[in-house]
């Protein structure tokens, strides 16, 4: 009786872990395939299904309590962060389509 009380307990925890697993493994591709597929409604309730948590709402933002003050900070910050990698990325990327859009009209004509 021991031993099949120990058995069933092991089997039961298993069953509890792979359950997580499966979960977290399909909000995971649930989330990877609304992107893929640019389906915006869908990746957000599904985020929102998994993360928002209605009890608790951010009133306050660095001080600010302004939605658009707010927002207006974030892309503040996140452009004055990105815009040099963006610039130099596509400079980069344009100098070597120019490089391989000569060699090939070279060849070609």
């Amino acid at each position: 009786m021991y031993k099949k009380r120990c058995t069933d307990k092991r089997t039961y925890k298993l069953s509890i872990r792979n359950a997580q697993n499966e979960s977290t493994e399909k909000f995971s591709n649930d989330l990877h395939e609304a992107l893929l597929q640019k389906r915006g409604k869908q990746f957000w309730k599904c985020w929102n299904s998994k993360f928002r948590n209605t009890n608790t709402k951010c009133i306050q933002v660095e001080g600010l309590t302004d939605h658009n003050e707010i927002a207006d900070r974030f892309m503040n910050h996140f452009s004055s962060i990105s815009v040099n990698l963006v610039t130099d990325e596509h400079k980069d990327l344009k100098e070597k389509y120019d490089h391989m859009r000569r060699a090939y009209i070279l060849v070609h004509h």
